[in-house]
């Protein structure tokens, strides 16, 4: 668009070069370094021509003079070792010195960073026109990501200072996995404007923000739901592209209804090419890992047993994510965060950490996917029977480790921008590698693209501070032996009853918070390590679900097989089942349940009754069991909370309670094989 609007092409390019939160020394070191280092073919953007800062008025005025960037690199020692003469047999325990430990790099920073900020609370903070008093709240520490960080966190909270990184250190949170979460929300509520607008402009729904813009001038609605629907009946090309964008929403809502969310989501970001999409970005295994990883966590989850139950718990724990971030701490801590977590913030004096964190190169391996070359395989020579890369692979290879660059660039852009007033930098390097630094396609790091701009402006060398992270040397005197005399038997005695005590409640720390019926009853059995079957435990759960909501929903007077089958395929149109999974039920075997004699009798469906019973289907029940009832041996007397969901009870005359079973074992043995399960549901 940069480019279009630049040559009056459909708009106008304006450009924002005034900066009104930092003071000029740091306006000017990020100037420096962008003039060199962010071009149009490695940041998209040409900095010094278009992009760079404001920083004096028009008489050669600073703006907002004043301001202090810091740049502290710390050289890691090389390892000590001894010469060896070529004669005998080489021993690593000879000639590598064992006491000689070196001091981390990390550590040294870490250690610098908390110095600093020591002298820099309850002091006026240099450049601040009012001449705040510097509180733990006025600063951040920025990091690439949280391993980058980790050591630096851990130094400060052993210091003591007070310090808020709850959501560092646990957020797990990803573009991909919001965009995931928002497709939940239009799966639950296609209505809602904002979620239907991130649908549409994302990944599944592949519009621009040119046809969104479109779709609003469709009547004078002030709902943007009722301007699509306005669209979808134009007749025109964006029409098309709507009903075909719905179709697939409506298709994935009927699939989301038929089973919970672990398994709906797992198949889906595979089938709806999500996942290659995912793997095409820079970092892209990392990024399906953490995907991965959230859609396993639903597995057996309450909230995940629909798209409504799973907003509905997302909404309350975003709610007290943002309760607590925003009172928790009365802005009175350091901010940790990742460099990410910082767009659009700003603080009085920000540490930009660890900037030699390498970047992730997962471009290599035999599949190589991009968004716009495709999909890219190795070559294999069968005769040598070696892999090479194929002139394909290597250019989706480049690609991703351009479109890495940029975007690390564009994020130590933002890093480098939060401060208002002091600016520290810092990392750690093994020693100054002159080649590398010459080109900037070979940086690999954020601190690589500081060096290359450095080694195209003297100025901004001669303002980096190295310092050699010094090696400390274990002494060798021998240490003194202490004689500590004979032991005190009252001590004896007080030591081994803290070491053996026993806890009393021991048992019950080994209970679960609940029990599900079907849990207690296979750990009984042990029937899940025994079953032998063709299908593995996610087939068989899938086609269980299927004939339970079949059952759940049949008609009992259905005259026919084929009338049962004609029901079956209607569940799969309304949404109830899947296709596949309707194909799973076999309509004989329901039929024969429905004209079961004695499950007919229980109904009263063939005999009239003056009080007809009440029928109850997929009853969900909670109930405390006394522990002995429902556990082998459990070693107390408490009583567990129990979860189960009954498939049928009647209350008539008498209360039955109906549990389907697909199974070939003997009546008898079933009921021998789900006693404890009839005990609860009797229970």
């Amino acid at each position: 668009r940069l480019a279009r609007y630049g040559e009056g092409n459909g708009g106008e390019a304006v450009f924002f070069n005034d900066n009104f939160r930092c003071n000029y020394e740091i306006l000017d070191f990020v100037n420096r370094i962008f003039d060199k280092a962010m071009t149009e073919k490695t940041g998209g953007v040409d900095y010094e021509n278009t992009a760079r800062f404001v920083t004096e008025t028009a008489e050669g005025e600073k703006l907002r003079a004043g301001g202090t960037v810091k740049v502290t690199l710390f050289e890691k020692p090389k390892a000590q070792k001894e010469e060896w003469d070529g004669k005998g047999v080489f021993s690593l325990e000879n000639y590598v010195q064992p006491d000689t430990v070196d001091v981390s790099a990390a550590k040294a920073e870490a250690e610098e960073i908390c110095n600093k900020i020591d002298s820099l609370v309850g002091k006026r903070i240099e450049g601040d026109p009012n001449g705040k008093i510097c509180e733990y709240g006025d600063i951040s520490v920025l990091v690439r990501s949280r391993a980058a960080g980790r050591e630096i966190l851990a130094r400060i909270k052993e210091l003591g200072y007070p310090v808020r990184a709850a959501k560092f250190e646990d957020d797990d949170s990803t573009a991909e996995r919001d965009e995931l979460i928002n497709f939940i929300r239009v799966l639950d509520n296609k209505k809602q404007d904002i979620p239907l607008a991130g649908f549409l402009l994302g990944f599944f729904g592949g519009f621009t923000k040119s046809e969104l813009a479109d779709v609003k001038l469709f009547g004078k609605s002030q709902s943007f739901s009722e301007n699509i629907e306005l669209a979808k009946n134009s007749g025109t090309k964006l029409g098309e592209k709507l009903n075909a964008a719905f179709e697939f929403l409506e298709e994935n809502r009927r699939n989301a209804a038929s089973t919970d969310l672990f398994d709906y989501l797992n198949t889906f970001i595979s089938t709806s090419g999500f996942e290659a999409y995912v793997l095409s970005k820079p970092d892209g295994a990392d990024r399906l890992a953490a995907l991965r990883k959230f859609v396993y966590g639903l597995k057996g989850q309450t909230y995940a047993k629909s798209p409504h139950a799973f907003v509905g718990y997302w909404d309350s724990r975003e709610e007290e994510a943002s309760s607590d971030s925003a009172f928790s701490d009365d802005g009175k801590c350091i901010v940790m965060q990742s460099m990410h977590g910082s767009k659009g913030l700003e603080y009085p004096i920000v540490f930009v950490a660890n900037l030699s964190t390498s970047y992730v190169n997962d471009q290599k391996g035999a599949v190589g996917i991009d968004e716009k070359l495709g999909l890219a395989v190795q070559v294999f020579d069968e005769e040598t029977r070696t892999i090479s890369p194929s002139l394909l692979s290597r250019a989706v290879e480049l690609s991703k480790q351009e479109k890495q660059r940029s975007e690390e660039m564009r994020l130590l852009y933002v890093a480098l921008t939060r401060a208002k007033y002091q600016l520290y930098v810092s990392g750690s390097c093994l020693q100054k590698q002159e080649a590398r630094y010459k080109s900037i396609y070979k940086a690999n790091s954020m601190l690589d693209v500081l060096f290359y701009a450095a080694y195209l402006d003297e100025s901004l060398s001669d303002d980096i501070d190295f310092r050699l992270a010094e090696p400390v040397i274990k002494s060798d005197e021998t240490q003194p032996v202490v004689s500590f005399g004979k032991p005190d038997t009252i001590y004896n005695k007080i030591i081994d009853e803290i070491i053996n005590h026993k806890y009393k409640y021991e048992a019950q720390t080994r209970a679960e918070q609940k029990y599900s019926v079907t849990a207690l009853n296979a750990e009984e059995t042990d029937e899940t390590a025994s079953t032998t079957s063709l299908f593995d435990d996610g087939d068989r759960r899938t086609v269980g679900i299927a004939y339970h909501s079949v059952m759940e929903n049949v008609d009992f007077n259905l005259a026919s097989e084929a009338e049962v089958r004609q029901a079956i395929d209607k569940m799969a149109e309304e949404g109830i089942l899947s296709a596949a999974d309707a194909a799973e039920v076999k309509e004989d075997e329901i039929f024969a349940c429905i004209q079961n004699a004695e499950l007919r009798k229980i109904l009263g469906l063939d005999e009239k009754r003056a009080t007809p019973p009440q029928i109850y289907t997929e009853l969900p029940f909670t109930l405390l069991v006394p522990a002995d009832k429902v556990l082998e041996n459990p070693g107390y007397g408490d009583k567990v909370l129990v979860q189960g969901v009954i498939d049928l009870l009647v209350m008539g005359d008498e209360i039955v309670i109906v549990d389907y079973k697909n199974s070939l074992k003997s009546p008898e043995k079933l009921a021998e094989t789900y006693k404890k399960q009839l005990y609860l549901y009797k229970s």
